[in-house]
């Protein structure tokens, strides 16, 4: 048989454009909120979810590490970031679940100081639902004109879902966007 989540993430992909999902009885599963929110939004529909109370952690954990290494024009940063979430109410509000991610970023300097090249490995498990990673590869390159008090920013970033592959019905499964930052210190 299937599991609840199973079929409602089934349901949800057969969500008409232009309807009202009505949803009961939801103890606090806002992975589901989030995915009706989601695919209502692509469809253009709307939602109403009852829930017996707040959608809230009643007991969280975490722990990160991070390391960051220079040498000469290279820089290397790592870091791991894990929470676990469990409930204490009864009845549950939700089910108990981790989530977790990490990156890996490694930088290079050109023309002095001025010039940064930039590349970016990250995984994000939201704990949610099998398979539900979100992973992102950025390449970037930042231009220091004062030092870190002016400098500008440009990203190109790849992110893919490992739901959304699985689910084709929620939207695309990959997409790229470029970003265009300035940061100002004063």
């Amino acid at each position: 048989g299937q599991s609840e989540w199973q079929l409602s993430v089934q349901l949800l992909c057969q969500l008409a454009k232009g309807c009202l999902l009505l949803a009961d009885r939801l103890y606090g599963c806002a992975a589901f909120a989030a995915l009706a929110l989601d695919r209502c939004q692509q469809v253009q529909s709307h939602f109403l979810i009852r829930v017996r109370s707040n959608i809230k952690a009643d007991e969280r954990r975490a722990w990160g590490v991070d390391q960051t290494s220079t040498i000469g024009p290279f820089g290397l940063t790592a870091e791991y970031l894990e929470e676990h979430y469990r409930p204490t109410s009864s009845p549950a509000n939700f089910n108990e679940f981790v989530a977790n991610g990490y990156y890996v970023q490694g930088s290079y300097y050109i023309w002095g100081r001025k010039l940064q090249l930039v590349s970016k490995w990250e995984s994000f498990n939201p704990g949610q639902a099998n398979h539900d990673n979100l992973n992102s590869i950025t390449g970037g390159l930042n231009y220091y004109i004062l030092g870190d008090n002016l400098k500008v920013m440009l990203d190109y970033i790849h992110t893919w879902s490992d739901f959304r592959q699985a689910n084709p019905a929620f939207g695309k499964d990959a997409f790229d966007e470029a970003l265009l930052r300035m940061q100002v210190m004063f």
